[in-house]
């Protein structure tokens, strides 16, 4: 579903209140899990501009269709306008209530993970060691409890 959206090339964005900086859509990539985690995430962000966007594009389709039936009566048939392959994957409601489920569940993921790579801990100059993985893993334990 989400995978639709992150291989169309758009130029989507919205104003970020930090800096005035465009946000654009984030692609996931197979090598991080993660990734998947902070493109539906900015999707949700962008949500907004995605609907607009594949609304936009239907709605133009639906003018160039009727315009075609217009002149195509009593005239030879021609080929009808293609219809954009992004209408077919447009996301529903439902669609986008699955995507904030998952994300629901993949916080705790994300922060186990953000809490244990090799970086260092800002509040305790210490790198991903051994030592944080049981509490991490009761944080992470947490929140799927909490996520149920």
């Amino acid at each position: 579903m989400l995978a639709v959206v992150n291989s169309v090339d758009l130029t989507l964005y919205c104003s970020n209140k930090a800096s005035d900086q465009p946000l654009y859509l984030i692609k996931d990539n197979a090598t991080r899990w993660n990734s998947w985690y902070d493109a539906a995430e900015r999707a949700i962000q962008l949500r907004q501009f995605i609907d607009e966007f594949t609304d936009d594009e239907l709605a133009s389709y639906k003018s160039k269709l009727s315009r075609y039936e217009a002149r195509s009566r009593g005239l030879p048939p021609k080929d009808p306008p293609k219809a954009p392959s992004l209408l077919a994957d447009k996301l529903t409601p439902d669609d986008w209530d699955v995507i904030a489920t998952y994300m629901t569940i993949l916080k705790p993921c994300k922060q186990a993970t953000m809490k244990l790579q090799g970086n260092v801990n800002a509040d305790t100059n210490v790198k991903g060691a051994i030592w944080q993985v049981l509490p991490v893993t009761g944080e992470l334990l947490k929140g799927f409890e909490e996520a149920r």
